[in-house]
């Protein structure tokens, strides 16, 4: 690390001037800037500081130039009072910030030399980074990906979700077994965000609601809660590339009012002196408790209001500070619900604004309904939340009530226009009257928010035909189509700067913000030389993935083999049924460097079940080839690539139906084909086991009976497709041009594309131009 410590000792000694320095870009500036963090902030003598002092001190001083946007932007929106984009969602998976701080800043290389001078590895201070554990998989990848693009493009945003002290977990496999630990991503603290202890708002749970007329004849409800914790905000600065833009990701974390009961204290009850900040800071502790038993649904419950009454309030405060009245709401503000878990919001709005701003019920829902809008990310009826009516009436019931009446009103609306059909009342009903009574959260949504999108066009396609058909039928222009996108910064720029340097070289740094650039790339597919530059940037990926593959599973790979990666949180649906070499852990920093090295991208889920994906976007960014279904997003993939790029297998969606309608019989495909019958019972026999034969039993059983996602059905096309992969592998000139072919042509799915997608037919949102500080000429000295 230190590798020149009489140097950092050297320019320790140096005093930065009063100003220019803490803000500035040249390497001089950095270099003191990043010094006076270490003495100043963390209170470390060079030779004494540790590798996360280092980092903390780097990334103090980057987030120093950030927020100098950040004051910019919020200046920006206040004078030209701008319609805001609100994006609401129960994870984010960011990623490291100090990479992407830099790239978006423009001063990697002034960081690297300035780090250089010091004695200090930029790398090295990367790799010190924890992961922010606030998000799981695609769900919390895509809403930061948007936040990166609203910043970007110069949407006026802000990210709502919570604060997690602890991730889902981190995985480890140990003898073969997942083995779940604690996420203890705050461990040394985090650097770039910034509490806002003034900024803190009363979330009530529990209790009974007591009913009154006013003084002017109104109805009006008061809800008295049983308990009350505290929600506190923490900043996060989310700046653009390049632009001037530096819009904010606002999380909750929840307190208790009074965290010391000094009473208790005094009597010696030591425990109830502390149990109420115990029992508070709960519900922002873990990502997803397990929700298997009552008190883990209780708590999810808590967490999905808990971020969304926070969230609405601090809007509604913002909203009132500037003077604009709450009729008007809808127009200043554009509230994305990210999938079901802020749907309460519909509810707790019409609580806002008729119980504590005595707005009435009609103008309340107007401005409501005209506020969110919906954004679904499954065709699983399991994935659709619903909430038991006696947990939702015992923990929320001022909401039971509002949503009892919001499904009155709207009941009426659906008999009017489909008279005599009970049925379908039934269907849409907020209530699910079907076994024990419970809450809809996705027909909540739905019928509270003025527009609702899917995030592929198979999967709007489906939605409107399948699981939301009786709403499309009465609302289709209600429904559109956004599908995702990934950013070409962080999953190439950062994750492959090697392939990042030869697009720039050959066709200009441009589809850095505008990915359609990419197009130039098919002059070059026939180029010989290109191709072997080609062949050598995704060489040097395969080594890196091969280097940390060996450190983390102990495995050995060899580069020159083809890279065939599947990469996917685990479900049965996406059909996960070969294991080669297990990667643990899966998230921002460790997919870095598998997406880059993959040669082949496996999208194997049976068709219509893949809402969208985006893991197929990055891996055909960065140049991998893809095995598929058509399912999800891999149907506009292949669209655009071209259908000689991409290998194509299995059933379609309607294949799918009228195979399970007419009867399907696996165990009839396992008698029929004898390589499919050594697999299998390769499978159940103790070769894999160490002499457990029963240990797969199940996964066999399953398949032979039922195999409710026709993994037996399409074992012999995605066999076949395979074959095909092999006989191209064996042609590098055909492979390679076949893979510049498919990074040429993926401008289409860039996260910037979807905003620019959300903007136009969901928010009505325009772009906000915020002056940009000019980056200093990369040099040295003063």
């Amino acid at each position: 690390m230190f590798a020149n410590k009489k140097e950092l000792s050297k320019d320790s000694r140096k005093r930065a001037p009063a100003t220019g320095v803490r803000t500035g870009s040249r390497v001089e500036d950095i270099k003191r800037s990043f010094l006076d963090n270490l003495f100043c902030s963390i209170g470390r003598v060079p030779r004494a500081a540790t590798h996360n002092d280092l980092y903390t001190a780097l990334a103090l001083t980057v987030r120093d130039r950030v927020l100098k946007q950040g004051v910019r932007t919020l200046e920006t929106y206040t004078k030209q009072d701008a319609r805001v984009v609100a994006y609401l969602s129960a994870e984010f998976l960011p990623g490291p910030h100090l990479a992407n701080n830099l790239l978006n800043l423009g001063i990697i290389d002034q960081t690297r030399q300035a780090m250089t001078e010091l004695g200090v590895n930029l790398d090295e201070l990367y790799a010190q980074e924890e992961e922010p554990g606030l998000g799981n998989g695609g769900l919390g990848r895509l809403a930061s990906c948007y936040l990166d693009s609203l910043a970007s493009l110069e949407i006026p945003a802000i990210g709502y979700g919570i604060r997690y002290e602890f991730g889902i977990f981190d995985q480890i496999i140990r003898d073969g077994w997942q083995v779940e630990i604690t996420d203890k991503w705050l461990r040394f603290g985090n650097p770039w965000e910034i509490m806002r202890p003034e900024l803190a708002f009363d979330v009530p749970f529990g209790g009974r609601t007591e009913n009154w007329v006013d003084a002017q004849g109104r109805y009006r409800v008061r809800w008295v809660p049983d308990t009350v914790v505290k929600g506190v905000a923490y900043d996060t600065p989310i700046l653009g590339y390049r632009v001037g833009t530096c819009n904010r990701l606002r999380l909750w974390k929840a307190e208790a009012v009074e965290s010391f009961d000094f009473a208790a204290f005094n009597h010696g009850d030591y425990y109830r002196a502390v149990e109420d900040k115990m029992v508070s800071e709960n519900i922002t502790k873990v990502l997803y408790p397990n929700d298997e038993h009552g008190e883990g649904k209780t708590l999810r419950l808590q967490q999905q209001f808990f971020f969304v009454t926070c969230s609405l309030q601090d809007m509604i405060r913002i909203h009132t500070v500037l003077g604009r009245p709450l009729e008007k709401f809808h127009t200043r503000w554009a509230v994305q619900l990210n999938d079901t878990h802020p749907a309460i919001a519909v509810a707790e709005m019409m609580r806002l604004l008729v119980d504590k701003n005595q707005m009435d019920w009609d103008t309340a829902w107007e401005v409501t309904r005209h506020t969110f809008n919906f954004t679904n990310h499954t065709l699983l009826p399991e994935a659709l939340e619903t909430w038991p009516i006696p947990l939702f009436s015992r923990l929320l019931p001022r909401h039971l009530q509002i949503i009892y009446t919001i499904n009155h009103r709207f009941l009426q609306d659906v008999r009017a226009q489909f008279p005599h059909d009970e049925e379908r009342v039934r269907r849409m009903s907020l209530i699910g009257e079907s076994g024990d009574r419970s809450v809809r959260m996705a027909n909540l949504a739905a019928v509270g928010s003025h527009r609702i999108n899917g995030v592929a066009e198979l999967h709007t396609s489906l939605l409107k035909q399948n699981v939301m058909s009786d709403f499309a039928e009465m609302w289709p222009g209600k429904f559109c189509n956004v599908t995702n996108g990934v950013t070409p910064r962080r999953f190439i720029a950062i994750s492959n700067p090697s392939l990042a340097q030869l697009l720039s070289d050959r066709i200009g740094a441009e589809w850095l913000w505008d990915l359609d650039q990419l197009r130039k790339l098919e002059t070059f597919a026939d180029d010989t030389d290109f191709q072997q530059q080609w062949r050598d940037v995704k060489h040097i990926a395969k080594c890196r993935l091969a280097e940390l593959i060996k450190q983390r599973v102990g495995v050995t790979v060899d580069p020159t083999s083809l890279f065939d990666i599947q990469a996917k949180r685990i479900h049965e649906y996406k059909r996960q049924h070969l294991k080669v070499v297990f990667f643990p852990d899966y998230n921002v920093k460790n997919a870095q460097p598998i997406y880059p090295a993959a040669d082949l991208s496996e999208q194997i889920s049976m068709a219509g079940k893949e809402a969208s994906g985006t893991g197929n976007m990055k891996f055909s960014l960065n140049g991998a080839l893809t095995i598929g279904t058509l399912d999800g997003a891999n149907v506009e993939i292949r669209e655009e690539v071209g259908s000689d790029n991409f290998f194509l297998f299995g059933l379609t969606v309607d294949q799918v139906r009228e195979l399970k309608a007419c009867g399907y019989n696996p165990r009839h495909i396992y008698e029929q084909d004898a390589v499919l019958r050594e697999v299998l019972d390769f499978v159940t026999s103790d070769a894999l086991t160490g002499g457990d034969k029963n240990l797969f039993q199940p996964l066999i059983d399953n398949l032979l009976r039922s195999d409710p996602f026709l993994v037996l059905a399409d074992y012999r096309p995605y066999v076949e497709g395979q074959a095909h992969v092999s006989t191209l592998w064996n042609d590098p000139q055909t492979w390679t041009r076949r893979s510049i072919i498919n990074v040429a042509r993926m401008g289409k799915f860039s996260s910037d594309r979807s905003i620019h997608d959300y903007c136009r037919q969901v928010w009505q949102v325009q772009p906000m131009h915020v002056r940009m500080e000019a980056i200093e000429p990369h040099s040295h000295g003063d």
